[in-house]
């Protein structure tokens, strides 16, 4: 067994394996849209991703990363198998990357080739997700620069020029020791004709942050142009929008203290598109400790929450909102987190044409607050709840008779080991 043992070792020398397993017992009305005397859903969530990475000299690695996504009771995602059903035996793999690094030797451009994550740097706005594609980047003394490319969506045919296309280009560039930020662009190519139409959004994104001992403060502000063109007998569609946010963060008394503030603007003229939305994969906000109305960082298969983004920005309400955000260490291996914000939509008629019209603008508030421990040092356990008091954007209209909806909430218990 050493011989044996002694002779495999060199191969593996340069491989890791790194991932997570999570376990989530979830309570939650948010599913869907509010409404009144709503069910609660009972859920038990199951996640384990594992990635594998391969160094074969100093230059060159391979990726994959595998996850396997078990909702107990319910059939395997590919509905092969029982998965989380009597009897188990799912087909339920599934490649979240898979790539090739390397380094160009004595230069100071790396390649990435292959289906990888890729995102901005705004806070997961325009995009945040796993793509195919491919990425090309140099690093200075002061500055990175990348350039990427991917293709979303094949079309019908690989003879036919139908296909959804992202063409990026970022920067970052350290000014000073404590003061960097960049300018990115962002384009998305989309041909596909089925609709009768063909697309191109073109983004421009300005990013920064600073530090000044234990405070910071980054921000962002992305702009959106584009066109919808019409195959045909139509009218065009200009696409116009813009949104902006920015965050400081702090210690005080033990605690880590964020403040970010958001803006969307509202599309005001139904002669044109003025909603902000550019992708579908993105992950908007993750670190501000709310589940609800911002996205719930631990979500896995059941609903993202995100519902001021979904219900009011993307929509072309517009968005005005405020997270405030603290993480505190309690004694021994004990940790807590908290949240708390208030979100307003910056007009209640969409196009200002009294369509899409809600009863208000206020979203609601959120209240967050999580504690957890470490078990053997790797195994945390937590337990989690949020809940969302509604305004008037959700009052069902006066002339329905109809109730209003419900408050939302979400409770989890979970179990999360990182190795």
């Amino acid at each position: 067994l050493l011989a044996i043992a002694a002779v495999a070792a060199p191969a593996f020398a340069d491989s890791k394996i790194s991932g997570y397993y999570r376990m989530q017992g979830i309570g939650q009305n948010i599913s869907g849209d509010p409404a009144d005397n709503k069910p609660t859903e009972s859920v038990i969530d199951n996640r384990l991703r594992m990635r594998f990475q391969n160094d074969i000299n100093d230059y060159v690695s391979v990726v994959y990363y595998g996850e396997v996504d078990t909702v107990w009771g319910a059939q395997s995602k590919g509905t092969i198998g029982g998965g989380g059903q009597l009897g188990a035996d799912g087909v339920n793999v599934e490649t979240k990357n898979a790539f090739l690094n390397f380094v160009i030797p004595d230069s100071a451009y790396a390649v990435r080739l292959g289906v990888q994550g890729f995102g901005d740097h705004a806070a997961n706005t325009i995009v945040a997700d796993d793509m195919a594609g491919a990425r090309l980047a140099r690093k200075g003394s002061n500055y990175t620069a990348t350039l990427f490319y991917s293709k979303w969506d094949e079309g019908d045919s690989t003879t036919d020029w139908d296909d959804t296309d992202f063409y990026v280009l970022q920067s970052d560039i350290n000014f000073t020791d404590t003061v960097k930020g960049g300018l990115d662009l962002y384009w998305v190519d989309d041909n596909d004709d089925s609709a009768g139409s063909e697309t191109d959004l073109y983004i421009l994104s300005l990013h920064g942050d600073t530090k000044m001992g234990a405070m910071g403060l980054s921000g962002f502000v992305n702009f959106l142009d584009g066109e919808e063109d019409v195959l045909g007998p139509g009218t065009d569609t200009d696409i116009q929008s813009w949104m902006a946010s920015a965050k400081a963060t702090g210690k005080m008394a033990g605690l880590d203290l964020g403040l970010r503030l958001i803006y969307y603007a509202e599309d005001d003229d139904d002669q044109d598109e003025g909603a902000w939305f550019v992708a579908p994969g993105r992950y908007e906000f993750p670190k501000e400790n709310l589940s609800i109305f911002l996205h719930d960082p631990y979500y896995n298969n059941t609903n993202e929450g995100a519902k001021a983004i979904r219900d009011a920005a993307n929509v072309g309400h517009g968005l005005y909102g405020v997270a405030l955000s603290a993480n505190y260490k309690l004694p021994g291996t004990w940790y807590s987190k908290f949240g708390l914000g208030y979100f307003e939509a910056v007009d209640e008629d969409v196009d200002d044409n009294g369509t899409n019209e809600s009863e208000g603008t206020s979203l609601g508030t959120e209240v967050t607050a999580m504690v957890g421990t470490k078990i053997a040092e790797k195994v945390d356990v937590s337990l989690r709840g949020a809940y969302a008091f509604l305004g008037d954007f959700y009052d069902a209209p006066a002339a329905s008779g109809a109730g209003d909806p419900d408050d939302l909430f979400k409770v989890t218990f979970m179990v999360n080991t990182s190795f």
